[in-house]
């Protein structure tokens, strides 16, 4: 007889659960009381506003604890099979991934008594069905047709992975273990133990057309990019916008103006650079990414999808197209009523404040050398690409560094140079 064990589990399988904060804004709004004072023509009001974070979850069960093989062996090899049923109850609106393997990195069953060297095992290569499996194997299937080999815990396999709400039926997974044992080994009890492990999806909401006059000040959450599903951290700012508060890293994708802050048309983001900066920092209107520590470094050009180029050089100007998603724009600078001034400004132009209050990173930046996969002053300070211009050469950077004590929101660099983009909502 051989038996499988499964484990059945309320996230609480190894590693490969996870359990992430999510928020839902409830705001309530007190009755405003006017209240006459005798004399007076004094009024007065009271408001709270209330939130309820409710955090995201995922559960995960198994219909059954064992799987039970009553095998009678034949010369030729006896081919069993049962399954197992794991439902997922997840609140995710971005779905979840399911996980199967063996409890470890062996995979064999192995005999009761640890004195008999047989064992059944799980090594083939590709799929194999209940004919084409060699004896003395086992192996999992998702369609109860085609066995693949049990996978390692190193090498978990992905048995669900969803980017949606789960309907009904998408909360469950049917897995079929199947054997086959011929009259060559002992006989006896062979076991071995299995996992399933599940993982919810931390919900996002569309950054494109976000609507930012719901978000309360200082209040930070989570938004995707439906240009290519890379989420993001936002926060509504002392200034009073909606700010991103990591930078973008899109890259090796075409965009146009349905989900991206462009006019019309369409432009090829190109994919991130790799060899030596020197082949790229050529001239002012070159085209490059280069994507490092979940940031993205862009030549002004690429960053204003090639609108602010050389031939955009009077100064003070914006450019009206750029990389960020539709209803985001690159931020204006230099003038004292641009969006970076205006934010520099709410926090006392403090490189600290910016960082720690703000949230917004020491990004660094890239520029002409021969060294590959160079980021300079990454994590000690921050310059950001404005929308403003300063010439055909260059335009003008928001700067800011944990030595200083102010924010440098007039300085204009060469547009073939690598800055970050934080974008701003409109």
């Amino acid at each position: 007889m051989g038996r499988i064990r499964g484990r059945d589990s309320n996230l609480d399988i190894l590693n490969k659960v996870g359990i992430f904060a999510g928020s839902l804004l409830c705001t309530a709004f007190a009755v405003y009381f006017y209240s006459p004072v005798i004399g007076t023509n004094a009024a007065t009001e009271g408001r709270v506003d209330l939130f309820a974070n409710v955090d995201l979850i995922a559960s995960l069960s198994l219909n059954k604890d064992e799987v039970n093989f009553s095998v009678m062996p034949s010369d030729a090899g006896s081919f069993y099979n049962d399954s197992i049923i794991a439902t997922i109850n997840t609140n995710s609106s971005n779905g979840y991934e399911l996980y199967f393997s063996s409890v470890d990195n062996e995979t064999n069953m192995k005999h009761q008594y640890s004195a008999v060297t047989d064992v059944i095992a799980s090594n083939f290569n590709g799929t194999v069905t209940d004919s084409t499996m060699a004896s003395n194997q086992w192996g999992f299937s998702l369609n109860n047709t085609d066995y693949s080999k049990i996978p390692t815990l190193d090498n978990q396999a992905i048995i669900m992975n969803l980017n949606h709400r789960p309907s009904a039926a998408e909360k469950t997974a049917t897995i079929t273990i199947g054997t086959k044992v011929d009259s060559s080994i002992m006989a006896g009890s062979y076991t071995k133990n299995v996992i399933f492990s599940a993982i919810a999806h931390e919900s996002a909401i569309a950054m494109q057309n976000f609507d930012g006059s719901t978000l309360p000040m200082g209040k930070s959450m989570l938004v995707e990019d439906l240009r290519d599903g890379e989420k993001y951290t936002i926060k509504k700012l002392l200034d009073g916008n909606v700010w991103m508060t990591q930078p973008l890293r899109i890259s090796d994708t075409t965009i146009d103006s349905t989900k991206s802050d462009m006019t019309s048309g369409s432009y090829a983001i190109p994919a991130s650079i790799s060899g030596s900066f020197s082949n790229y920092f050529i001239n002012q209107d070159t085209d490059y990414v280069f994507v490092k520590n979940n940031i993205g470094y862009y030549a002004f050009y690429t960053a204003s999808v090639g609108t602010g180029g050389t031939s955009m050089s009077t100064s003070g100007d914006n450019t009206q197209s750029s990389i960020c998603p539709k209803g985001w724009k690159i931020p204006s600078g230099k003038s004292n009523d641009s969006d970076y001034a205006l934010l520099a400004n709410a926090y006392d132009k403090s490189p600290v404040r910016l960082a720690n209050e703000a949230g917004l990173p020491y990004s660094g930046y890239t520029y002409n050398t021969y060294q590959s996969d160079y980021v300079s002053s990454y994590g000690s300070s921050a310059s950001y690409w404005t929308s403003t211009i300063s010439n055909g050469d260059s335009a003008y950077i928001m700067s800011y560094d944990s030595d200083d004590e102010a924010t440098y929101l007039y300085f204009a660099s060469g547009k073939k140079s690598g800055y970050p983009v934080l974008c701003v909502l409109r």
